[in-house]
């Protein structure tokens, strides 16, 4: 058996003095706790569980002419998590695992110190997976998955298959490629220009999780000790993603699911990594080439435009010397 215990506690206060009577406030940070334990069962069998508690908070201030505007965004996430795997032989590797937890999310708005706004959204989650990867030969593996996601709060369940397929045609060659469904039920809505008003939301009765189907190809490639080559390429489609409708100028009254738009998006794009693993000088080179784009109704002409997060461009460089 083995026990372990671990926390995490940050926060950033940052002020903003734009102008004289303009000041920016931004106070956020994390919290969080967990305990695991593991047991070997027996020589093919090992077990663990795992505890976790985490708090997420976001105080943004905006004051102007000694007006102020607030907005508090807390997420806290209580879960904990059982995990399985098992070796019935050299050629299977089987992985199983269940996880539960509870999700509350609170957004308290406030102009010049009054409570304009208010709301909790909680959710119970619950989700299983089975994996098992096989050795079919010395040439071929592959490994198989399946997940299922259940939240309470519009009573979404979901269903993702993962499969990948690993191929060896030499012994210093892989040729590997995949697929995975991948679905969102927590978003965060985030501003196009500035992120210090975030709020991460729920799915609902009426506003589904946003899916998404991912395929990827690539090769790796060691042709000797020292050096290694990695080279891949990935789709990715996204349906049904949610975000706040900025068109919309009072929320007070409208349900949920009305202040949301929905729309779609996809990103794709290759990746080079070319690694020296041994000797006094080493390190890797990396590369990605890549592009996501979003649409939504009604909104840049119906024509898919590039998030603020999207990069072209992706250069990183490490070396160590010895």
């Amino acid at each position: 058996d083995r026990f372990s215990l671990a926390f995490y506690a940050g926060q950033d206060d940052v002020g903003f003095p734009a102008a004289e009577d303009l000041v920016l406030n931004l106070n956020y940070g994390n919290l969080t706790g967990s305990l695991d334990w593991r047991r070997i069962v027996s020589e093919n069998v090992f077990a663990s569980l795992t505890l976790t508690g985490s708090r997420y908070f976001n105080f943004p201030l905006f004051e102007f002419g000694g007006t102020e505007f607030e907005r508090a965004n807390t997420v806290n996430d209580f879960s904990a998590k059982a995990d399985l795997e098992w070796q019935p032989g050299q050629q299977h590797t089987v992985k199983a695992g269940l996880w539960a937890g509870n999700l509350l999310l609170t957004i308290e708005d406030r102009f010049d110190g009054n409570v304009t706004e208010t709301s909790d959204i909680e959710s119970q989650y619950f989700s299983g997976y089975v994996q098992d990867r096989w050795e079919i030969s010395p040439r071929w593996n592959t490994t198989a998955g399946l997940r299922a996601s259940y939240y309470t709060s519009g009573g979404h369940f979901r269903l993702e298959p993962r499969l990948q397929l690993e191929y060896r045609p030499t012994a210093d060659l892989r040729l590997q490629t995949g697929y995975g469904r991948y679905y969102q039920f927590l978003t965060l809505i985030s501003n196009e220009a500035f992120s210090g008003f975030d709020l991460w939301l729920l799915t609902d009765e009426a506003v589904p999780p946003a899916y998404g189907d991912q395929f990827l190809a690539g090769a790796k490639w060691n042709p000797v000790q020292q050096w290694s080559f990695e080279l891949e390429g990935y789709y990715r489609n996204m349906r049904q993603l949610f975000e706040f409708d900025p068109r919309i100028p009072d929320t007070a009254g409208l349900d949920y699911s009305e202040l949301f738009r929905f729309g779609e998006g996809y990103a794709y794009g290759a990746e080079l990594l070319i690694r020296r693993n041994t000797g006094r000088l080493n390190g890797f080179v990396g590369y990605t080439l890549g592009a996501t784009r979003r649409k939504f109704p009604s909104f840049n002409n119906d024509n898919f435009y590039p998030p603020k997060y999207d990069r072209l461009h992706d250069l990183n460089i490490v070396l160590n010397y010895d």
